[in-house]
């Protein structure tokens, strides 16, 4: 397969069709063609088609190329408008651009009390095996974080809305950042709950597998056996370290992004279990 350049991506955006929804389905084509988020992908083919997802999809894939705001805007400007006047009228506040657009990122974030205290039932609801005493321990903890990370999306974005006009550019940028990232946790986590309804087997790719794994492992060491393991994951450490800063473009960089938080994660975990702390001299006991 040919591989897509942004010339072929920024014309591609400005020749989608009128119709939202034939376009929003070109625009999934296009992702899996760029091989995008597989997570993402799946919530955007299960969900269907809205304004918010099209939205959402678009920005997605311009951001992938390094489409930037203002270009994605022009492009989208570029679009013709749908000519039956019944649904133009319903899509006519079909073009969002910039911090907006990113906020839909997070449409399943209600914005009210009531979602946020609703949640863990409507999880229960959704998927039985939580009632389940033979459901692995383990994806108790992770809708313990789930529950945890939909309250944390819902006071950002809250707080996004509340403070937009007053707060400056870029503290605007780092707020929609945190929830992108914590938006795309979010999508990992409900692949996680989904792949255990449909198969009773945990799926494994959200990261808390990782931390709880290594939880375990660094409990079985020996004390001697952990100060050698200190050592290595040091080395480790800065070997994926420098990878990630001589390769930002490496197609392996979210691999060695994972690889070094699981090893900081592992450092935190041993230092614990042996009572001592880094300081710029090394270590020291506590």
């Amino acid at each position: 397969m040919t591989k897509l350049t942004r010339k072929e991506v920024s014309k591609f955006l400005s020749e989608l069709p009128s119709n939202p929804r034939l376009a929003f389905n070109e625009v999934l084509r296009k992702l899996r063609e760029a091989k995008g988020n597989a997570h993402l992908l799946q919530s955007f083919s299960n969900a269907g088609y809205s304004k918010l997802y099209f939205e959402s999809a678009k920005y997605e894939l311009a951001k992938m190329f390094q489409i930037s705001e203002t270009e994605l805007k022009l492009l989208q400007s570029k679009m013709s408008k749908p000519k039956d006047k019944e649904e133009e009228g319903k899509e006519d506040d079909l073009v969002v651009t910039g911090n907006a657009a990113r906020s839909i990122m997070i449409g399943e974030v209600t914005e009210t009390s009531e979602a946020n205290e609703d949640e863990a039932l409507k999880l229960r609801e959704e998927f039985p095996f939580l009632s389940d005493d033979k459901t692995p321990p383990e994806m108790y903890v992770l809708v313990g974080r789930k529950n945890t990370l939909f309250h944390k999306m819902n006071e950002f974005r809250e707080y996004l809305d509340k403070n937009r006009e007053s707060l400056d550019e870029k503290t605007k940028e780092s707020y929609v950042k945190k929830i992108d990232e914590m938006y795309m946790e979010n999508q990992a986590m409900w692949a996680e709950l989904n792949h255990y309804k449909e198969n009773e087997k945990i799926l494994g790719d959200h990261p808390i597998f990782d931390e709880l794994m290594i939880k375990k492992e660094v409990e079985e060491l020996s004390p001697a056996k952990a100060h050698k393991r200190i050592g290595t994951v040091k080395s480790n450490i800065s070997r994926n370290a420098n990878k990630i800063e001589a390769n930002p473009e490496d197609p392996k960089l979210e691999q060695w992004k994972r690889k070094l938080a699981n090893y900081e994660f592992e450092l935190n975990q041993l230092n614990a279990k042996l009572g001592v702390e880094d300081t710029e001299d090394g270590k020291k006991a506590k």
